[in-house]
């Protein structure tokens, strides 16, 4: 949209709100002095660690997604204010917040709540599958085979209990691609039939290797990642740490071996 920008020098604006993000540095470094800028900061959050930021904190940890608690806040606003706010093009962007949250309802972070919230939402219009269909099934070339470059380098421990795979810088280089291609990939990892952690570390051209953690119940990667700096939930967390990847490989795996005991 020409409404949208994805950063400006502007430091004039009443109001912040972040949401998802963990910790305020995780929200992009072109957008953080606009943040900082502002007279109030509003933070709605469900990840587990650093969300103690913003003059007015709405997180809570039991929730499956950010959105869940959007559409409290919603609502509670249309009360105060006698007036219906929801309408279907909200009610799909909330959608597809809970179903990428939640990996289409398959997590453990699922609730009663978290359907109950979805059929008021699909009673606004939002419906899930074609959400579905354009968030997860929508994939470009270049994604397809990065894809096919990490599940080339996948790799398991001797216990088959950590899986872990790359995409290499010279993989970005080659294909012309960006970070934002690698998006689900590390769903694939996890995928291994023994695995309790699946690992996807991105070697992204002149940056950090990012690392993607997910977990099977049993396993807490929200641990692996702290150790390095990183956060977000029990079974979804992610870091990032400076090169080489082999290095990172190594320090990462191994901390999760730890964790694992």
């Amino acid at each position: 949209s020409d409404k949208i920008s994805s950063n400006t020098d502007r430091r004039d604006f009443d109001l912040a709100v972040v949401c998802d993000a963990g910790a305020l540095n995780r929200v992009g470094e072109n957008v953080v002095p606009t943040i900082s800028a502002t007279p109030k900061l509003i933070n709605i959050d469900h990840h587990i660690s650093d969300g103690n930021f913003g003059d007015i904190q709405i997180v809570d940890t039991h929730a499956s997604a950010t959105a869940e608690l959007v559409w409290d806040l919603i609502n509670e606003l249309s009360s105060e204010l006698g007036i219906q706010l929801a309408d279907r093009a909200i009610a799909d962007c909330l959608m597809t917040g809970i179903i990428t949250d939640t990996g289409s309802f398959r997590y453990l972070n699922v609730t009663p709540r978290t359907f109950r919230i979805a059929a008021e939402l699909e009673e606004l219009g939002a419906l899930p599958s074609p959400i579905y269909e354009l968030v997860f099934e929508n994939r470009t070339l270049i994604s397809q085979k990065l894809l096919g470059r990490a599940l080339d380098s996948l790799q398991v421990t001797s216990c088959g209990r950590i899986a872990w795979g790359h995409v290499r810088a010279s993989d970005f280089d080659e294909y012309k691609a960006d970070d934002v291609e690698t998006e689900g990939i590390v769903n694939h990892i996890r995928a291994v039939q023994t695995a309790l952690i699946g690992i996807l570390f991105r070697e992204v051209p002149g940056k950090k290797v990012r690392i993607s953690l997910r977990a099977r119940d049993g396993a807490d990667v929200n641990k692996i990642a702290n150790a390095f700096g990183g956060g977000g939930h029990k079974l979804a967390s992610g870091c990032a740490l400076p090169p080489p990847l082999d290095e990172v490989e190594r320090l990462v795996v191994s901390e999760a071996i730890r964790q694992l005991g």
